[in-house]
């Protein structure tokens, strides 16, 4: 590119021609465009080689390396076309999506733009005639397609979004094209046209938007066959335990709903465009007046085959749309149903619990009620043996030889050898020995009992150390 060219780019927007009637503020272009530079251009004006066609019809196309990637042109270099070819800042509300992104935004506006512009020429020729006043067709607007990536991933499909413009000059019939990221349709269809015999120059606007529309059908029959299987999975006839799936596939279905979605809506966007087109065309033709009425209807009769296709589309992703909701309500009641079954299978086995603690509960009673009748016995027997041990202690020592019953000249007496320590003296060792044997066993087994609740008690601070850290994060 030339560097007098290069020259003129530094008032762009600004210096752009307006009619009295244009509200645009150029300004407010001006400054978005230099803040949005470093995301929408590139820096290394060496890595950039842009060359301005020739002909009746000049298209400079500029390409990105990918959807989400910078324009392959400096920012110099995109305002010093746009002031060689006089683009309508207009164009900036469409190239502010063709940037470089890190995640997914600006996947939803679609936008068209047409402008009728006259510059007054020079009033009189040599032979003293008017020379009339030329006149500009502006039109711009960005088109949503989808195209396959090539990557092995399950969903094959990009939507990927690019943007046309054209002016046109009524008085001779050349027009300039701006084309930046178009479809691979489009590429191809370019191979076939002769830009120097253009006659009818908006009948590249038939290739820019059936090159986009291409991919649509198969687009909306890959989604088709996916609902279909899931329809199939879904309501095929079998027991409730064997459905496989849980909420998960509801989720899945949302994204495949999100896709229809946004397809309907690229669809409709791009359908406003097409009567936008149609309806600045007619306009056009009918100051310009030197068009042949054959071929003007012509044009408008592809355009309406290539709408009729799109609502065709769209009636398609509406069907879908349907088809995944009942899919959805379906999901929705299996897994009622299921939820339902599980409650009643749990209520069931609730039941069985319950009747097992109540039996468990009836013998509890039972064996209490034969622990008070045992109790009631031992009562009786020790009542019995309070009134026998005294007896039969005392009975007992007096049975002993360390007690006599003497009868002497006719004297009785009682006598009670002094060698009755060795009796008590016995007995306190006996009992003294019992206690101790008593109180080893007894310890014993309390032991015993603390080293096998001790793993238990070591869990039971785990969990709750593990709880109170949970409830600190």
């Amino acid at each position: 590119m030339s560097g007098n060219l290069l020259e003129t780019h530094t008032s762009y927007p600004l210096s752009f021609p307006r009619d009295p009637l244009d509200c645009c503020d150029l300004s407010s272009y001006s400054i978005a465009l230099e803040s949005r530079a470093s995301d929408l251009f590139i820096i290394d004006e060496s890595l950039v080689d842009v060359e301005l066609p020739q002909g009746s019809t000049r298209i400079i196309t500029i390409f990105r390396y990918n959807s989400w990637s910078r324009m392959n042109i400096t920012s110099n270099m995109f305002k010093a076309i746009c002031t060689s070819s006089g683009v309508h800042p207009r164009v900036l509300d469409l190239i502010r999506g063709m940037g470089y992104k890190s995640r997914p935004t600006d996947e939803h506006f679609m936008g068209c733009y047409c402008s009728t512009q006259h510059e007054p020429g020079q009033p009189i020729q040599d032979d003293g005639t008017l020379v009339p006043k030329k006149s500009a067709s502006h039109m711009s607007y960005n088109l949503r397609y989808f195209e396959k990536h090539g990557r092995d991933i399950k969903d094959p499909w990009s939507c990927r979004q690019c943007v046309f413009y054209q002016i046109t000059y009524c008085n001779d019939n050349t027009s300039t094209w701006l084309v930046i990221q178009p479809p691979t349709k489009w590429k191809e269809g370019l191979k076939i046209v002769d830009l120097n015999k253009t006659d009818y120059p908006p009948a590249l606007h038939l290739r820019a938007i059936s090159s986009a529309a291409a991919t649509m059908w198969e687009y909306l029959e890959d989604i088709s066959n996916e609902l279909t299987e899931l329809s199939r999975r879904v309501s095929f006839p079998k027991p409730l335990k064997k459905f496989d799936f849980d909420f998960t596939l509801s989720q899945h279905l949302q994204i495949v709903r999100q896709k229809l979605h946004h397809a309907r809506m690229i669809l409709d966007g791009t359908l406003r465009t097409i009567a936008a087109i149609a309806s600045h065309v007619e306009a056009t033709w009918k100051v310009a007046g030197d068009t042949p009425t054959a071929l003007h209807n012509l044009f408008l009769r592809e355009l309406r085959n290539i709408s009729y296709d799109l609502h065709a589309h769209r009636s398609t992703a509406t069907e879908l749309l349907d088809l995944s909701a009942d899919i959805t309500a379906t999901i929705k009641s299996i897994l009622e149903l299921r939820n339902q079954d599980l409650l009643n299978n749990n209520s069931r086995q609730l039941q069985v619990i319950t009747e097992a603690n109540a039996k468990e509960t009836q013998m509890m009673a039972e064996v209490a009620q034969y622990a008070y009748n045992d109790s009631r016995t031992v009562r009786i027997a020790t009542v019995i043996a309070m009134i026998y041990l005294p007896a039969s202690l005392v009975m007992s020592f007096f049975s002993t030889v360390f007690v006599d019953f003497n009868n002497v000249a006719d004297s009785e007496y009682l006598s009670v050898h002094k060698e009755i320590w060795v009796a008590v003296v016995s007995i306190a060792v006996m009992v003294v020995a019992t206690a101790s044997w008593f109180w080893i066993w007894e310890r014993r087994n309390a032991k015993a009992t603390l080293l096998s609740s001790l793993p238990k008690l070591k869990s039971s601070t785990r969990d709750t150390e593990w709880l109170e850290m949970r409830n600190l994060s």
